[in-house]
């Protein structure tokens, strides 16, 4: 190394989280309540109800109930199941779930999406799971269509 390299700092690159969406996320992950939202991500726009990752997770296995053993579609139903005991094991006891979590990511169900044609296109058993550092904005409420 030289001793340029030395002199350089070291540099940490955080994005932020909205600490109104974090609150929100604990709130559905705590309670199994959830508020509508409209986000918006990347200059596109989503609506729907949020989730517990639990609740998610739930209806991810669902979707694979009735696959054949030894397929993909068990697999993921074997995935999807282990992360439902991972957030029913994390939040056993809220109070410390919320001293020690940092939440990440966000859930939605019975998602739509705006498609810029002026369009809102429903997605028929939508869910969406979303990093809530990724998300630039939200509005209280769903976008309805004109």
């Amino acid at each position: 190394m030289s001793d340029s390299e030395d002199l350089l700092p070291e540099v940490n690159a955080n994005k932020l989280r909205d600490v109104d969406l974090c609150f929100f996320t604990h709130i559905a992950n705590i309670e199994n309540v959830g508020v509508i939202l409209t986000i918006f991500v990347k200059g596109n726009l989503f609506s729907g109800e949020l989730i517990s990752g639990s609740e998610f997770y739930k209806k991810s296995a669902e979707k694979y109930s009735s696959c054949k053993k030894d397929s993909v579609g068990e697999m993921l139903k074997q995935h999807f199941d282990y992360r439902i005991e991972a957030y029913e094991d994390l939040y056993k006891d809220p109070e410390e779930a919320i001293s020690q979590l940092e939440i990440t990511f966000l859930h939605l169900k019975d998602v739509s999406m705006y498609t810029g044609g002026g369009q809102i296109q429903s997605i028929e058993g939508g869910l969406l799971r979303l990093k809530i550092e990724e998300i630039d904005g939200y509005i209280l409420g769903k976008m309805l269509s004109k």
